[in-house]
């Protein structure tokens, strides 16, 4: 008894169309993975917001001093790097109002997520406990306003933006220059946004030839989120040094 099975050419022909179906399919999951971390990137500057106009409200008015050791130092030397927050502060925000580790990085750039700079500076390189800062791979803009860190404030090198005045709020009732609480990271170091190591300097950064992001999630002091296309993105501030680590957003 003769049994019926398929032809070589047969399987060739359904391999072929197996083939190009995933083909198709294959740009189709790519982008809506890559959607799907656009909205959650801006879910979790949306969040950082919040939880940032929560604590004003509950302390007469003044925004989380995230660059400066603790609730009471608002003048010392501390951080002048936006993107740089003090252990205090990264335990009172997840303690307080349960903030993750993964909100403070954008799943676009996950390279700044890891051990060496969520634990950075640390006095004890084995003891992740003695860290004194995190690095996030956001910029959060209400740290400095008009009363501390003028070396900071020189480095501003946009010339829309006053280097003296308020530039950034630190209270509520304040009328800065710069209404932007908090900003995907947009680093560019030495030049580039794409530097040794795979470490992206921005979080939306998908074309290294380009070597300049296709936009940045915003989050404004009145509470609302934006999306801000490439064409809307400016040199801000280059410090500590012109042309070594320059602030887009």
């Amino acid at each position: 008894m003769l049994r019926k099975a398929f032809t070589l050419i047969e399987l060739l022909v359904v391999v072929a169309i197996i083939a190009l179906l995933i083909a198709i399919l294959l740009p189709s999951l790519s982008k809506a993975r890559q959607t799907a971390k656009e909205v959650t990137c801006g879910v979790d500057i949306r969040t950082l917001t919040q939880v940032t106009l929560t604590y004003a409200v509950e302390n007469k008015g003044f925004y989380p001093a995230l660059l400066h050791d603790g609730p009471n130092d608002r003048v010392g030397s501390d951080s002048a790097y936006l993107y740089h927050v003090y252990t205090y502060w990264r335990k009172y925000m997840m303690n307080e109002y349960g903030l993750v580790r993964n909100q403070f990085y954008s799943p676009n750039n996950p390279i700044w997520n890891d051990d060496d700079l969520y634990y950075f500076n640390r006095t004890n390189p084995n003891d992740p406990n003695t860290a004194q800062t995190m690095v996030m791979g956001r910029f959060y803009l209400c740290s400095h306003g008009i009363v501390d860190k003028a070396s900071f404030l020189l480095g501003v090198v946009d010339p829309g933006l006053p280097n003296k005045g308020t530039v950034f709020a630190t209270r509520a009732s304040d009328k800065p220059a710069v209404p932007l609480m908090w900003t995907d990271l947009n680093r560019k170091y030495a030049g580039v946004f794409y530097s040794s190591g795979n470490r992206w300097g921005s979080n939306h950064l998908y074309d290294v030839q380009k070597n300049f992001p296709e936009g940045t999630h915003n989050g404004y002091i009145d509470g609302h989120v934006l999306w801000a296309p490439a064409s809307d993105i400016k040199l801000r501030v280059s410090y500590p040094a012109p042309g070594s680590a320059d602030n887009y957003w």
